[in-house]
């Protein structure tokens, strides 16, 4: 077998997909690591930074997310 005939790379890379925001700051997910709420699976819930979730966050800040 020719190196010629053989795939360049094994995993196809998808160009058009867009880095996801922070549901809070709007921060780049390229930039912070987001996360989801617990148990939610969906690909169009809303990620969070360490910074701005709800569960991380106590007190006031957390029922400001959940006024919005």
């Amino acid at each position: 077998m020719s190196k010629s005939s053989l795939p360049q790379s094994g995993v196809k890379q998808d160009t058009s997909r867009q880095p996801k925001p922070c549901a809070g700051c709007g921060v780049s997910s390229h930039e912070r690591p987001l996360l989801g709420t617990r148990n939610d699976r969906r690909r169009d819930q809303p990620m969070w930074c360490l910074r701005c979730h709800p569960r991380f966050v106590g007190g006031d800040a957390a029922l400001r997310w959940m006024v919005r």
